[in-house]
């Protein structure tokens, strides 16, 4: 088609089933379709979208929240996981497979948008931590006295995995014989999670359940954490200093989430954008 036209427009948001049949690929279906033609024509992808680029927070929720140049794709499929709403994760899982550079830009402006690549230019400064994001459709599950044994957790997992509950941040403590298990879903029903550990522990005694929806998790993000010691220092120093209530903690190569009372989500955001320069 390039050979005989000099545009081409294409559908997105559209695939085919195993059967030939077309369907539609969900949310952020464009965002893939774009990324995989790209991939396919060995060239860089363009995203115009509603906002200029990836920003270090959401700038609704701060409006000195700064625009980033260069954003690593490890950087974008956290921050992605997290809540950042530019780019879905599946688009940017392409681009990281087959080394498509992408450059989210805006319809409605000239400025410059953020690059997206496999690493920063030598050139540039690498910050310890790139962006910080919120998420408040968190619900926290804690489950206590629980027999000593992975068989009930596994059970209990295997149940909230089939009634298709998205299970994010976890902690188990062993204690006197018993486990206390916590964890969190997202975006589920109270009751709906209830009536499920309910059915799994119908034959175990003396367990207790607490469901908490006033919670929120706060995240910091960034390939500089490899490198970089005392981060962890920073971060939990920040809130402490702000006296937000740590409830969970979860961590990997380049990211730290913790949750929060969702009253304090607000309040943890800004501090650690304000201790890393955001």
């Amino acid at each position: 088609e390039l050979e005989d036209h000099d545009v081409i427009v294409v559908t997105g948001f559209q695939g085919v089933d195993t059967e030939g049949n077309l369907t539609t690929l969900g949310r952020g279906g464009s965002d893939t379709s774009a990324v995989a033609i790209a991939a396919k024509a060995g060239v860089p992808c363009e995203i115009f979208s509603d906002v200029a680029g990836v920003y270090t927070c959401d700038p609704k929720l701060h409006k000195d929240a700064r625009k980033l140049e260069y954003i690593t794709y490890d950087e974008m499929l956290e921050m992605a996981a997290l809540g950042a709403k530019v780019l879905h994760s599946r688009s940017v899982e392409i681009a990281k497979k087959y080394n498509v550079e992408i450059l989210c830009l805006s319809s409605f402006s000239e400025e410059g948008g953020t690059r997206v690549v496999n690493r920063l230019p030598e050139w540039l400064e690498q910050p310890v931590v790139t962006g910080a994001t919120i998420d408040t459709n968190q619900l926290k599950i804690a489950i206590n006295k629980l027999p000593g044994n992975t068989e009930i957790v596994s059970k209990i997992f295997q149940a909230v995995a089939g009634s298709s509950f998205n299970v994010d941040m976890i902690s188990i403590v062993n204690d006197n014989g018993y486990i206390h298990l916590a964890f969190t879903v997202i975006s589920a029903s109270p009751a709906a999670i209830k009536r499920t550990i309910e059915n799994v522990l119908v034959d175990v005694d003396n367990w207790e359940l607490a469901i908490d929806e006033d919670v929120a998790k706060i995240s910091t993000v960034g390939v500089g954490m490899r490198s970089s010691s005392g981060v962890a220092a920073r971060f939990f120093l920040a809130l402490g200093k702000a006296g937000v209530k740590i409830i969970a903690t979860t961590t990997s190569e380049i990211k730290i989430s913790v949750l929060v009372p969702k009253s304090q989500a607000s309040t943890a955001l800004k501090a650690l954008l304000d201790e890393f320069e955001l």
